[in-house]
Order: C-alpha cells, then sequence, then structure tokens
C-alpha cells in the first residue's frame, strides 16, 4: 500500500511536470526563442554550404589535370563546382531576403540577386575557369561569361527601367571590370551575412528580451523539477539551448549598455 502510494504521488508530480513543460512549450516566449532557432538554422545553411564549396574548390585546384585537360573528369569536377556555387547562392539570398529588408540599397547585394535570378530564370551558372599572373605566379580562379550576363541585364532594363536594383546590379559587373572572381564575392558575402545574422540575432533578443527571460526562468525551473524526479532535461528545450539562450540575453544586454 505504501509503495502504491508512492507511485501514485510520484506519477502525480509527473504529470504536472509534463503540464508545466506544455505550458512553457506554448508561451510567447517559446515561440520568439524558435524564431531564434530559425534564424540560426538559416545561417548554419549558408555556411555548411560554403564550406562544401571551399572543400570543392580546393580539391579541384589540386588537380593541375583540371587546368591543362579538356576531359569528361574536368567537366564533372566543373559540374560540382557549379552545384556548390549555386548552392551557396541561393542559400544567400534566402537569408539576406528574409532578414533584411534594406539589402537592395546595397549594389553588391543586387548583382548578387540579379546572379541568383540569372541562374534560376535563365540557365545554369556559366562557369569559367580562369587563370591569371599576378606578383609573378599564376593565380586561378573560378568566374563567369560576364558578357551572357551583362546581356541579361540589359534586357531586364529594357523591359523595366525604374527597377534600380538590376541598375545597381549593372554597375556593380562594370566596377568589376571584367575580373569577376567568384569565390572573393563569396567571401565577400560570407563577412556581409554574418554580419547581418549577429544583428538580426541580438535585435530580436532586445526586443523580446522580456518574454525570453521569462521562458528561460520557466525553463529552469522545468529543469530543476525534473532533476528531482530522475527525468531527462531536454524539455521544453535541452540544457545546452538554455545555456546559449542565456548567453545571448546577456551578451545583448551588454550591446544595449555600449551603446
Amino acid at each position: 500500500m505504501i509503495e502504491t502510494a508512492l507511485e501514485s504521488a510520484n506519477n502525480s508530480q509527473r504529470i504536472k511536470l509534463f503540464e508545466a513543460i506544455s505550458s512553457s512549450a506554448d508561451s510567447e516566449g517559446a515561440a520568439q526563442y524558435r524564431e531564434l532557432l530559425n534564424l540560426r538554422v538559416a545561417f548554419f545553411v549558408f555556411k555548411d554550404n560554403g564550406r562544401s564549396l571551399n572543400k570543392t574548390l580546393i580539391k579541384y585546384y589540386s588537380d593541375t589535370r583540371n587546368q591543362r585537360v579538356n576531359s569528361v573528369r574536368r567537366w564533372r569536377h566543373q559540374r560540382i563546382l557549379v552545384k556548390d556555387f549555386y548552392n551557396v547562392l541561393l542559400s544567400a539570398r534566402t537569408y539576406v531576403e528574409q532578414n533584411d529588408q534594406n539589402h537592395l540599397n546595397d549594389p553588391f547585394h543586387c548583382f548578387m540577386k540579379e546572379l541568383r535570378n540569372f541562374i534560376v530564370h535563365r540557365q545554369v551558372l556559366p562557369l569559367v575557369s580562369k587563370a591569371k599572373a599576378e606578383n609573378g605566379q599564376w593565380n586561378l580562379y573560378e568566374s563567369i561569361k560576364e558578357q551572357v550576363f551583362q546581356e541579361y541585364l540589359s534586357k531586364q532594363i529594357q523591359k523595366d527601367p525604374n527597377r534600380k536594383g538590376i541598375q545597381n546590379a549593372q554597375k556593380f559587373l562594370q566596377k568589376l571590370e571584367g575580373n569577376i572572381r567568384l569565390k572573393e564575392l563569396f567571401v565577400e558575402y560570407n563577412k556581409k551575412i554574418t554580419s547581418l545574422h549577429a544583428r538580426c540575432i541580438f535585435d530580436k533578443v532586445k526586443v523580446n528580451m522580456k518574454l525570453l527571460k521569462n521562458f528561460a526562468e520557466e525553463v529552469t525551473v522545468v529543469h530543476n523539477r525534473a532533476r528531482e524526479l530522475g527525468m531527462t532535461t531536454d524539455h521544453p528545450i535541452t540544457e545546452s539551448q538554455l545555456r546559449h539562450l542565456n548567453y545571448l540575453m546577456c551578451k545583448s544586454a551588454g550591446l544595449s549598455k555600449k551603446k
């Protein structure tokens, strides 16, 4: 009878814990935290695609036959490059367009947007492998068929002369003066998106600080109670996620004080 009573009490406590978990997971603070997670996932997709591209470029340039021999092997490697460049570009554009309403004021973003549109609506990336003598050595790099892209931009401007974004893209292309280096463009993209991501994260935390603090406090209570009952502390978020949330709030508060 005593064991039955203890089991009943324990089950009752667990039911209350599950109710607390459910309530916390449905809170406004939890909803805001999930938006932070969505930002991190989108950023991770871009970064992971970037790492894949770098690995492919290293492998491509390490095989000197890719520069000397026009073969099926080389074409296969170039197809992989086209795929990786496309994945980086698409994930970058997705992140920027979802999180930066003012991105079209930047000629760089306009150029990259129109390059993405060209690939989506016209043809696959017109990749070209180039070599240039610089500082006493040959530097290899990937570029695109500039004339094909220039013709595309000109036609788009003719269709809609008032679209400033396309005009900015064309000006940026002209500024490159025939020296389009895709890797360098994506290095610049990485800097811009990394900075944008940090700004988006900390701005969102700052705006929703009260809701997120309440959520973190609720999760702490839930985790403590779960430990007392010998249960896992995986819900509504894990301990590592809770630590990261507390770090973001602390960091955001510090940035606000500096301003």
